[in-house]
Protein backbone atom coordinates (compact mmCIF):
# COMPACT_ATOMS: atom_id res chain seq x y z
CA UNK A 1 0.00 0.00 0.00
CA UNK A 2 1.23 3.53 -0.77
CA UNK A 3 2.41 5.64 2.13
CA UNK A 4 0.86 9.03 2.98
CA UNK A 5 3.44 10.99 0.93
CA UNK A 6 2.42 9.07 -2.21
CA UNK A 7 -1.31 9.73 -1.83
CA UNK A 8 -3.20 12.41 -3.77
CA UNK A 9 -6.51 13.98 -2.87
CA UNK A 10 -9.50 13.90 -5.20
CA UNK A 11 -13.08 15.10 -4.80
CA UNK A 12 -15.92 13.08 -6.27
CA UNK A 13 -18.64 14.81 -8.30
CA UNK A 14 -21.05 11.91 -7.91
CA UNK A 15 -21.41 8.98 -5.51
CA UNK A 16 -19.58 5.90 -6.77
CA UNK A 17 -19.21 2.36 -5.48
CA UNK A 18 -16.15 0.25 -6.31
CA UNK A 19 -17.38 -2.71 -8.32
CA UNK A 20 -15.60 -5.60 -6.65
CA UNK A 21 -16.58 -8.64 -4.56
CA UNK A 22 -17.67 -6.31 -1.73
CA UNK A 23 -20.11 -4.23 -3.82
CA UNK A 24 -23.59 -4.35 -2.32
CA UNK A 25 -22.34 -5.53 1.07
CA UNK A 26 -21.53 -3.72 4.30
CA UNK A 27 -17.86 -3.84 3.26
CA UNK A 28 -18.28 -2.06 -0.09
CA UNK A 29 -15.93 0.83 -0.92
CA UNK A 30 -18.13 3.89 -1.44
CA UNK A 31 -17.10 7.41 -2.44
CA UNK A 32 -19.71 10.10 -1.74
CA UNK A 33 -20.38 13.09 -4.04
CA UNK A 34 -18.71 16.36 -2.93
CA UNK A 35 -16.43 14.48 -0.52
CA UNK A 36 -12.62 14.35 -0.77
CA UNK A 37 -10.51 11.22 -0.40
CA UNK A 38 -6.80 10.44 -0.30
CA UNK A 39 -6.06 7.71 -2.84
CA UNK A 40 -2.99 6.28 -4.48
CA UNK A 41 -2.12 8.19 -7.67
CA UNK A 42 -3.07 5.35 -10.02
CA UNK A 43 -6.54 4.91 -8.53
CA UNK A 44 -7.12 8.67 -8.32
CA UNK A 45 -6.16 9.07 -11.98
CA UNK A 46 -8.66 6.39 -13.05
CA UNK A 47 -11.53 8.14 -11.22
CA UNK A 48 -10.56 11.53 -12.68
CA UNK A 49 -10.30 10.11 -16.22
CA UNK A 50 -13.80 8.63 -15.81
CA UNK A 51 -15.04 12.15 -15.17
CA UNK A 52 -16.53 11.39 -11.75
CA UNK A 53 -13.83 13.12 -9.68
CA UNK A 54 -11.27 15.88 -9.91
CA UNK A 55 -7.94 16.59 -8.29
CA UNK A 56 -8.75 18.70 -5.24
CA UNK A 57 -5.72 20.94 -5.61
CA UNK A 58 -3.10 21.86 -8.17
CA UNK A 59 -0.55 20.13 -5.92
CA UNK A 60 -2.45 16.85 -6.21
CA UNK A 61 -2.73 17.11 -9.98
CA UNK A 62 0.98 17.89 -10.28
CA UNK A 63 1.88 15.08 -7.86
CA UNK A 64 -0.01 12.71 -10.12
CA UNK A 65 1.63 14.21 -13.18
CA UNK A 66 -1.65 15.42 -14.62
CA UNK A 67 -1.62 18.53 -16.71
CA UNK A 68 -2.95 21.57 -14.92
CA UNK A 69 -3.75 23.20 -18.26
CA UNK A 70 -6.89 22.66 -20.30
CA UNK A 71 -6.30 20.91 -23.63
CA UNK A 72 -4.48 23.16 -26.08
CA UNK A 73 -6.97 22.74 -28.92
CA UNK A 74 -9.63 25.34 -29.72
CA UNK A 75 -10.42 26.96 -26.38
CA UNK A 76 -14.10 27.32 -27.22
CA UNK A 77 -14.51 23.59 -27.93
CA UNK A 78 -12.96 22.34 -24.67
CA UNK A 79 -15.11 19.64 -23.02
CA UNK A 80 -15.59 21.28 -19.63
CA UNK A 81 -16.82 18.02 -18.10
CA UNK A 82 -13.35 16.52 -18.55
CA UNK A 83 -11.48 19.34 -16.81
CA UNK A 84 -10.45 19.33 -13.18
CA UNK A 85 -11.83 21.94 -10.81
CA UNK A 86 -8.43 23.70 -10.88
CA UNK A 87 -8.49 23.77 -14.69
CA UNK A 88 -12.04 25.15 -14.64
CA UNK A 89 -10.95 27.92 -12.25
CA UNK A 90 -8.08 28.86 -14.56
CA UNK A 91 -10.27 28.77 -17.66
CA UNK A 92 -12.95 30.85 -15.92
CA UNK A 93 -10.37 33.55 -15.20
CA UNK A 94 -9.23 33.52 -18.84
CA UNK A 95 -12.80 33.75 -20.21
CA UNK A 96 -14.13 36.19 -17.62
CA UNK A 97 -16.65 33.73 -16.18
CA UNK A 98 -18.02 34.75 -12.77
CA UNK A 99 -17.36 31.79 -10.46
CA UNK A 100 -17.73 33.64 -7.15
CA UNK A 101 -19.27 31.22 -4.69
CA UNK A 102 -18.61 28.13 -6.83
CA UNK A 103 -17.42 25.28 -4.63
CA UNK A 104 -18.08 22.07 -6.51
CA UNK A 105 -17.30 21.11 -10.08
CA UNK A 106 -21.04 21.22 -10.76
CA UNK A 107 -21.11 24.85 -9.55
CA UNK A 108 -18.30 25.74 -11.97
CA UNK A 109 -20.03 23.99 -14.87
CA UNK A 110 -23.27 25.89 -14.10
CA UNK A 111 -21.32 29.18 -14.03
CA UNK A 112 -19.90 28.41 -17.51
CA UNK A 113 -23.39 27.51 -18.79
CA UNK A 114 -24.86 30.76 -17.47
CA UNK A 115 -21.95 32.76 -18.90
CA UNK A 116 -22.33 31.16 -22.33
CA UNK A 117 -26.09 31.70 -22.29
CA UNK A 118 -25.73 35.37 -21.31
CA UNK A 119 -23.07 35.98 -23.96
CA UNK A 120 -24.65 34.06 -26.83
CA UNK A 121 -25.35 36.26 -29.85
CA UNK A 122 -28.96 37.36 -30.07
CA UNK A 123 -30.76 35.75 -33.02
CA UNK A 124 -32.82 38.62 -34.44
CA UNK A 125 -34.36 36.49 -37.20
CA UNK A 126 -35.67 33.77 -34.87
CA UNK A 127 -36.76 36.18 -32.13
CA UNK A 128 -40.44 36.70 -31.48
CA UNK A 129 -41.81 40.17 -30.70
CA UNK A 130 -41.77 39.19 -27.02
CA UNK A 131 -38.10 38.12 -27.33
CA UNK A 132 -37.26 41.51 -28.88
CA UNK A 133 -39.04 43.33 -26.04
CA UNK A 134 -37.27 41.19 -23.39
CA UNK A 135 -33.90 41.86 -25.06
CA UNK A 136 -34.68 45.59 -25.14
CA UNK A 137 -35.49 45.51 -21.43
CA UNK A 138 -32.27 43.59 -20.70
CA UNK A 139 -30.19 46.12 -22.64
CA UNK A 140 -32.09 49.16 -21.40
CA UNK A 141 -33.32 50.12 -24.88
CA UNK A 142 -36.42 52.34 -24.93
CA UNK A 143 -39.07 50.78 -27.17
CA UNK A 144 -41.78 53.38 -26.40
CA UNK A 145 -41.55 54.99 -29.86
CA UNK A 146 -40.94 51.78 -31.84
CA UNK A 147 -43.75 51.02 -34.31
CA UNK A 148 -42.39 48.10 -36.36
CA UNK A 149 -40.29 44.97 -36.04
CA UNK A 150 -37.62 46.48 -38.33
CA UNK A 151 -37.35 49.53 -36.04
CA UNK A 152 -37.08 47.25 -33.02
CA UNK A 153 -34.26 45.22 -34.59
CA UNK A 154 -32.47 48.41 -35.71
CA UNK A 155 -32.70 49.88 -32.21
CA UNK A 156 -31.31 46.70 -30.63
CA UNK A 157 -28.48 46.48 -33.16
CA UNK A 158 -27.61 50.13 -32.59
CA UNK A 159 -27.49 49.51 -28.83
CA UNK A 160 -25.17 46.56 -29.44
CA UNK A 161 -22.72 48.47 -31.65
CA UNK A 162 -19.55 49.67 -29.86
CA UNK A 163 -19.36 53.41 -29.23
CA UNK A 164 -16.83 55.24 -31.40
Amino acid sequence: MANKEEMVNITFTETRVVQDEHAGTAREARFEADESYDLNPRSADRWVKRGVAYFTSEKDAVAKGASSEPPADDAESVDLEKLTKTQLEKLAAERGVNVVGAKSKADFLEAFRMHDEANAPFDYDAATDDDLKAEADRRGVDFSSITSRDEAVAALKAAQAPAE
